[in-house]
């Protein structure tokens, strides 16, 4: 298996692989990162290809960060939304309650 062939499978094994079942040693972790290291400094080293390159490589990497990123903190403040949503109509429920007991107390 070639580095990029290594690279790509890591890559597939992360984004297919459920979080739980994708659990990693330490020992594992520890291979991995050497192997990437070696990978980075040998064949992805910045010194490489034109500036515009290293550029467009570095955009791709970071767009997918960056709309990832995006992404998730849409899907937070939705579920903060929804909680809020929630919070109010259980207090709206609770008021209109108070409501009818005063009126059936009087």
């Amino acid at each position: 298996m070639t580095s990029a062939n290594f690279c790509y499978w890591l890559q597939g094994f992360f984004e297919l692989a459920p979080a739980q079942d994708a659990a990693l040693t330490a020992e594992q972790t520890r291979t991995i990162k050497a192997h990437l290291a070696m990978v980075f400094k040998h064949e992805i080293d910045p010194s490489l290809g034109t500036k515009e390159h290293q550029r467009e490589l570095q955009d791709i990497h970071y767009s997918e960060e960056r709309e990832k990123a995006q992404k998730d903190r849409e899907e937070d403040q939705e579920a903060r939304n929804k909680r809020e949503l929630e919070f109010v109509k259980e207090l709206e429920r609770s008021r209109r309650s108070r409501v009818r007991d005063i009126k059936y107390t009087c």
